[in-house]
């Protein structure tokens, strides 16, 4: 009972600190909407992420299969409204509509293409970028690599299909039936949503840019709560209120999970808010399940106030405590994803990331929001618990002991 009065006492010091709570409360709120907008073209969630575009084409083939490139690929059902196609009779008119920024992107396919792809011959089609739109030339050079790659693994097939049956008995029907059968299975006109390659999230909904930072930056400012709540104890070291409270009736260790509450209870207060603005604000979705991001929420709440113990009985200073908040909580969330994507990071990088606190409740965030089951998420919850439970030991243990 008297763990829970101390642990009140500190709620109220921490809420009474005008400055602490604009850095607590508002930075994170503008943060998020900063990266939010800044990044919502390249992690926006839904059909709608891929951009419009204006793509010229000149065919000097005119054959069935660069036909089939430009109706049935580039202007597949599921592609229509966002390359916006035209084509052109030169190579030259073409250059001139990109160099003039009419044109994203261009595609040139050559004389002879059919002919050289069909026969196993290297052929190049070429796609020209405008230098300010790279983004859609790298999708439209995709969409040919795949669509080239697809022809080039059929027409190899097909030829030593073709050999082997002509060998045989009955051949000739056999090598008929076969090639009937690659037509029906090469036909893009159907429904079929297997032509393209689709980046799908683990859950049942992709994450939108402003999910991915209203879920970076909260853990962020949520571990700078580790160092406040370790400061508080050396604050009140420094000042002899720990050692006057120490002369009390009340236990040493009721006075330790005081502290370790209260900077509990303020990171579940704080996160709760920004979970709540940034809703209200951005329209930020924390999940089908909201029950699940509370829970994320709390855990990682009692995973930060366990550091916080952990820090108060390494750290001698005030002043070292600061220095740790300004260089290591910083390269926690460099590592963990909160100011970077981890996509982005190299494979050693990311691994390195699975030994950081906020790195696992990032990742829990994003998996809620991207509607996952609840047993999806017990591999997080356990790690979070396990970082929260063996740093509070250490802490009260080494506390006790000085």
């Amino acid at each position: 009972m008297r763990a829970l009065a101390i642990a009140w006492n500190e709620l109220k010091i921490w809420l009474r600190d005008g400055k602490g709570l604009l850095l607590t409360f508002l930075m994170p709120i503008v943060l998020t909407a900063i990266l939010g907008m800044a990044l919502s073209g390249v992690m926006s969630s839904g059909a709608d992420s891929m951009p419009e575009m204006e793509i010229g084409l000149y065919d000097a083939e005119k054959s069935e299969l660069s036909t089939i490139l430009a109706e049935r690929v580039l202007q597949h059902k599921d592609l229509k409204k966002y390359i916006h196609l035209k084509e052109y009779s030169s190579e030259k008119e073409l250059r001139k509509s990109i160099q003039d920024g009419e044109r994203d992107a261009g595609i040139i396919i050559p004389a002879g293409y059919s002919k050289k792809l069909t026969n196993g011959q290297s052929v190049q089609i070429t796609v020209l970028r405008h230098p300010e739109k790279s983004t859609s030339g790298q999708i439209v050079e995709s969409l040919v690599a795949a669509y080239t790659d697809r022809v080039t693994a059929i027409a190899d097939a097909t030829q030593v299909v073709a050999n082997d049956l002509l060998a045989k008995p009955g051949g000739q029907a056999s090598l008929q039936s076969f090639v009937q059968q690659l037509e029906q299975l090469g036909d893009d006109s159907g429904d079929s949503r297997n032509d393209f390659v689709r980046e799908q999230s683990v859950g049942k909904k992709s994450v939108s840019s402003f999910q991915y930072y209203a879920a970076a930056m909260a853990v962020m400012f949520l571990l700078f709560n580790s160092v406040n709540g370790a400061k508080s104890i050396l604050g009140e070291k420094r000042m002899g209120t720990l050692s006057r409270l120490l002369t009390t009736p009340t236990q040493k260790s009721s006075i330790l999970v005081g502290k370790f509450l209260g900077t509990l209870l303020f990171s579940v207060f704080q996160i709760s808010f920004f979970m709540l603005a940034t809703f209200l604000i951005f329209q930020v979705s924390w999940g089908e399940n909201i029950l699940q991001s509370v829970t994320i929420a709390f855990v990682y709440a009692f995973a930060v106030a366990g550091i916080a113990m952990m820090l108060a009985s390494i750290v001698k200073t005030e002043e070292s405590a600061d220095q740790l908040a300004g260089f290591g909580v910083q390269i926690f969330s460099m590592l963990g994803g909160s100011m970077v994507p981890l996509f982005v990071f190299p494979e050693v990088m990311r691994n390195i990331a699975l030994f950081t606190p906020n790195y696992w409740a990032l990742d829990g965030f994003l998996d809620v929001m991207s509607g996952v089951s609840w047993s999806d998420l017990f591999l997080t919850f356990g790690v979070l618990l396990a970082i929260g439970l063996s740093t509070l030991s250490i802490g009260i243990w080494r506390l006790q002991a000085r």
